[in-house]
């Protein structure tokens, strides 16, 4: 290459402004959908904006893949999609006044940050390292296994989002129909996932694993984002869905240094391992945030 070893740092510093870039969209665009929309409105919305997220994901993944076959920088090519979405929100973005929230069910001491807040950011950064396995693992297992190559890891990672993506569509309703026990659900869908590539490790098991791990996201974050954001009051919800943002994304991050010590310290050289490690973890992580639920945010989940 040009530019040698210089390349390497170029790769870093370009991830570091996609990042960014995410996270300002992300949370701006939950920020939107809370100062336009309330209530059971909000939620469905929430989960419009996660079935457009995966569907676009699935449309990235695909046409990136598709570009780098010529050459992997290529794959960068699909950045520029971008530029006429910026022109159409700053053309068609809603320059009226918010909506006004409804103050009446607010506690007072919801104008901060409230160990609400926190009790929601910290499962979903614990939920944000152990679902991540997935996204880290799969495919050295497909390759691993002689189940073929990165195209059907793809394949397997477009299954997720498409998952994802129904899901999303679906929201509103089976956030009405769970209740209290749709971040736990999502939770244990992702846990049972990550236990069926351990038990089965066929690849139809994998791709069931991935349809399950889809489901799960599609649920969880929505919901999480929308509880941060209905316990504070209205000019502290950005910071509050930025807060659970971060905290996925840091879970993320931490999540194969995590897994990684752990696996090594076990069986360096079976990748099951961690799905197993996962599964146990997701399975706690569910049946914890039952009974805390009910301390914490019992007077909360049924907005």
């Amino acid at each position: 290459m040009i530019l040698g070893p210089l390349a390497i740092g170029f790769l870093f510093l370009s991830s570091v402004l996609i990042g960014v870039a995410q996270g300002i969209n992300a949370t701006m665009t939950m920020a939107l959908i809370t100062d336009y929309f309330t209530g059971d409105e909000s939620g469905a919305m929430m989960g419009l904006q996660s079935a457009f997220l995966n569907g676009g994901s699935m449309i990235l993944l695909f046409t990136s893949g598709l570009l780098a076959n010529g050459k992997w920088n290529h794959a960068y090519l699909v950045y520029l999609a971008f530029i006429p979405v910026l022109l159409i929100v700053i053309k068609n973005l809603p320059h009226d006044r918010p909506i006004r929230p409804n103050r009446q069910n607010t506690p007072a001491d919801s104008g901060k940050l409230n160990v609400r807040v926190y009790f929601i950011a910290f499962f979903i950064f614990l939920f944000g390292s152990f679902f991540f396995v997935f996204q880290t693992n799969i495919a050295l297992l497909v390759v691993s296994k002689g189940y073929g190559d990165a195209t059907l890891s793809g394949m397997i990672n477009t299954a997720v989002a498409a998952a994802g993506m129904i899901t999303g569509l679906q929201y509103g309703n089976l956030k009405r129909r769970l209740k209290t026990m749709t971040i736990p659900i999502g939770i244990g869908a992702v846990g049972l996932g990550m236990g069926v590539i351990y038990i089965q490790g066929s690849l139809p098991s994998i791709f069931v694993a991935a349809i399950l791990v889809g489901f799960g996201i599609g649920i969880v974050m929505p919901t999480g984002i929308f509880l941060a954001a209905n316990v504070v009051q209205k000019e502290m919800q950005s910071t509050a869905i930025a807060l659970v943002t971060a905290a996925v994304n840091l879970g993320m991050f931490i999540s194969p240094l995590l897994f990684n010590t752990v696996a090594f310290q076990t069986d360096g050289e079976n990748l099951s391992i961690k799905f197993i490690i996962s599964f146990i973890c997701l399975l706690l992580l569910a049946v914890l945030f039952v009974i805390c639920n009910q301390i914490i945010l019992k007077n909360f989940n049924s907005k």
